[in-house]
């Protein structure tokens, strides 16, 4: 067992004296966290969980809301739950520890120059640790109604600048690892969903809405514009599943629950991607990309995942390894063919769980 594991082993003893862990075990294989090594080919459940006490046991019964896969080590994978609180990773998900319990977590972000650094947000709180999750510090609570903390980004080339987004449209920004806050940018006509730093320039933010609403800041949030207008010829990217910045500056993905898209110019001119599936007839419920290559994309609807290598001229359809809906799609950044899967439990709704809340599936 690495370093890492065993330190947060050791926190997990200690978070949870006197405490009942929430964690549900079953023989239900539905849900919970899968991985490919073939681009989707064949997945295998990765549900292998360390306790406290040293015991192994497995985790399958939950809903997954959030994979992360760290850019400096991709063995290193951090999977967000509803309920069920936040899982780390040594080994690219063969052996899991939970860090925290009885949380639901909407997003988590990673300190580029800190190992034992991670933020993540639940519906009301973003909490933070530095040391491995031996401790943690709520940095920002949130008592609106309705006000989800959908969002968190920590600035690589300035690590204690954290950005924080909100349903209720407001963007917040820390110059100190989040000790203190000041309102960046606010758009109440938009409930943000995501807040993205470009992977080659950390001047230029966007922000993504619930409703596909996209913004751009080319000064790190200190001054915005409006660029969904540039998808208006698009009717079916009007809502939002996922944005990532991929192969140059200003280049980005863009996933609709009806359609994928791409620009390479900041959202001035953008092209669809041709579907396998008709537009329109199937909703998306993931998608992502090869961050290294502008040819390959991946998306996936209730009972089938694609893949296409060629701007989607082709695309390969091959069956999902579960019968539950497909919750969050992870690529590995240096490897694409190395990709985590989560599921969660089939409820009435097929939309994002950040659009609803976890109050909307319990």
């Amino acid at each position: 067992m690495s370093s890492f594991l065993r330190v947060i082993t050791i926190a997990v003893a200690l978070l949870f004296v006197g405490q009942a862990c929430s964690l549900q075990f079953s023989s239900k294989k539905e849900t919970g966290l899968y991985k490919t090594i073939t681009a989707g080919r064949s997945w295998k459940q990765k549900s292998s969980m360390r306790l406290a006490d040293g015991r192994i046991s497995r985790v399958e019964d939950i809903d997954v809301t959030k994979i992360v896969v760290d850019q400096r080590n991709p063995l290193r994978v951090f999977l967000g739950t509803t309920l069920h609180g936040l899982f780390a990773s040594e080994d690219g998900g063969e052996e899991w520890v939970q860090l925290i319990a009885g949380q639901s977590i909407l997003d988590i972000a990673l300190d580029p120059t800190a190992r034992c650094t991670l933020f993540f947000t639940t519906t009301t709180a973003l909490l933070r640790t530095t040391n491995c999750a031996e401790s943690w510090d709520i940095l920002f609570r949130e008592t609106r109604d309705g006000a989800l903390l959908r969002s968190v980004a920590v600035d690589y080339s300035s690590p204690t600048t954290v950005y924080l987004a909100s349903a209720s449209g407001d963007l917040f920004k820390s110059f100190d690892g989040g000790l203190t806050w000041r309102t960046q940018y606010r758009n109440p006509a938009y409930p943000f969903a995501k807040i993205i730093i470009d992977r080659y320039d950390p001047n230029l933010l966007y922000l993504a809405s619930a409703g596909g609403g996209i913004v751009r800041s080319v000064d790190r949030g200190e001054h915005w514009e409006d660029i969904t207008g540039n998808l208006a010829d698009f009717p079916d990217a009007h809502s939002f599943r996922t944005i990532e910045s991929t192969t140059s500056r200003d280049a980005l993905f863009y996933a609709s629950d009806l359609g994928l898209y791409k620009t390479g110019d900041a959202g001035k001119t953008w092209q669809r991607i041709p579907l396998l599936t008709p537009a329109g007839s199937v909703p998306i419920l993931i998608a992502g990309s090869n961050g290294n290559d502008s040819s390959e994309y991946f998306y996936g609807t209730r009972n089938t995942f694609y893949r296409t290598n060629d701007d989607g001229a082709h695309w390969v359809a091959l069956p999902l390894p579960s019968g539950s809906v497909p919750a969050y799609l992870a690529i590995d950044p240096t490897n694409a063919s190395i990709q985590y899967l989560g599921f969660r439990i089939d409820r009435r709704r097929l939309e994002p769980y950040w659009y609803y809340g976890p109050e909307q599936f319990y």
